[in-house]
This record gives C-alpha cells, sequence and structure tokens, in this order.
C-alpha cells in the first residue's frame, strides 16, 4: 500500500509544473507532476477540482476538515492532530501520512464540517496535493 504525506497549499495552483504521469489508484485518476519548486518532495500529485474528486473516488464526505485560519489552511484527516503552519504563503504542510485508498473528499458543497461554503470547495481540491514518501 503506496502512502503519502498530504501537503494542503493554495500557492501551489500557480506554480509551473511540468508534464504530469497518470496513474491509476482504486478507481481515482491521479496526476503526478515533477515540482521543482516543492522543496525535498520527488512528485507533487494532484487530484484535480472538486467534481473530478467526487467522480473518481465516489466516497462520502466530512473526513476531511478543511478550515481557513489566518490565511493559512489547516487540515484535519482521519481524526489525527491538526496541521502546524510552515513555509510561506499560506502554506501548510501535514504532519501525518495517510492511505490514498482511504481518501474521503467532502464532495458536494455546503457538506463536510462547515467550515467552507459554495465555491470554497472547488478552490479547497484544487490545493490539496500529495507528496510521495517512498
Amino acid at each position: 500500500m503506496k502512502t503519502f504525506t498530504i501537503t494542503v497549499s493554495m500557492a501551489l495552483v500557480s506554480l509551473g509544473l511540468a508534464s504530469p504521469t497518470i496513474q491509476k489508484r482504486q478507481g481515482a485518476t491521479i496526476t503526478v507532476y515533477q515540482e521543482k519548486h516543492f522543496a525535498g518532495a520527488a512528485q507533487v500529485i494532484s487530484f484535480g477540482d472538486g467534481e473530478q474528486i467526487c467522480e473518481d473516488l465516489k466516497r462520502t464526505p466530512s473526513s476531511i476538515k478543511v478550515d481557513p485560519v489566518e490565511g493559512s489552511w489547516y487540515c484535519q484527516l482521519f481524526n489525527q492532530p491538526r496541521c502546524n503552519p510552515t513555509g510561506e504563503g499560506g502554506k501548510v504542510s501535514g504532519v501525518f501520512n495517510w492511505n490514498i485508498e482511504d481518501l474521503v473528499y467532502p464532495c458536494r458543497e455546503g457538506q463536510g464540517n462547515g467550515s467552507c461554503k459554495g465555491n470554497d470547495w472547488d478552490n479547497i481540491a484544487r490545493s490539496i496535493y500529495c507528496s510521495s514518501v517512498n
């Protein structure tokens, strides 16, 4: 089972990414980019936008909690401790590992923990990346 470290960064959306490699994991199409701007990571994995996440994973919401706090994104996954804000530009790096097969994302807007509303779901989805740790 391949393990990834989650990284949430609104700033990564605007960074230049190299040509992607498409992989398949549990029915989800995963785009693997070589990301030269991402220090210490060999690759960055994008799950696409919110609609694609829901379309591919077919999972229920509420297991990922994402809150806007002072311009940074805090995340909570499967009852793990909240991430500590690191780096610059509002980036938050996860301090926990998770298995891609277990990913659950709040698919429908206005659901989940209720912290984010409307189009925020799509914006959050676009900003969730994973850096491979193996």
